[in-house]
């Protein structure tokens, strides 16, 4: 059984690496990024852009499986639409999220 265990996981393991190397060499090869490297070269810059305030992860995935992505306002104008509808705990739009995810038609 150990050596079973064993051999699978080295298996993952090489198949993670041939994997990582192949899409390495793939990643040279794509003109596109090589003109994207070529232009971040040109403008060096150490801050990162934002886009916001990010939604926690289960949010997010949620979010995802339940076909919703909030607007341009993002997470504060669900939160605001739902205290107006009387949902006024902290958790509520995680359960809106969840219970919109689940109840939607395949």
């Amino acid at each position: 059984m150990l050596l079973i265990v064993f051999s699978l996981l080295l298996a993952a393991a090489v198949a993670i690496g041939v994997f990582s190397a192949w899409t390495k060499t793939a990643a040279e090869k794509d003109p596109v990024m090589l003109r994207l490297r070529e232009l971040r070269s040109l403008h060096p810059s150490t801050e990162r852009p934002g886009y916001g305030e990010r939604p926690p992860l289960l949010l997010g995935l949620l979010a995802r499986l339940g076909g919703f992505l909030p607007a341009r306002d993002g997470r504060n104008a669900l939160r605001t639409g739902l205290v107006r509808a009387g949902f006024r705990s902290p958790q509520a739009v995680l359960v809106f999220m969840g219970s919109k995810s689940c109840c939607s038609p395949a």
